[in-house]
């Protein structure tokens, strides 16, 4: 969300996926904010994210490292 030409970030409580649909995380749209990280993330490493789907359950998916 852009305000007064500033980009800010607001949390989504609930991101509702149909089943068979694709969600990009990228900078500038949908994004993911990881806390509680043991080491900094480097560009060029992937590191596996479980996400928690209310009807699916757990799916884990690849993350790629990259700069924005």
């Amino acid at each position: 969300e852009v305000l007064d030409g500033i980009a800010r970030m607001r949390e989504v409580a609930v991101l509702h996926v149909d089943a068979g649909q694709t969600l990009e995380f990228q900078p500038g749209g949908l994004n993911v904010m990881l806390t509680g990280l043991k080491r900094p993330l480097v560009a060029g490493t992937a590191f596996d994210l479980e996400l928690l789907f209310e009807v699916a359950g757990p799916r884990r998916v690849r993350v790629d490292v990259r700069n924005p």
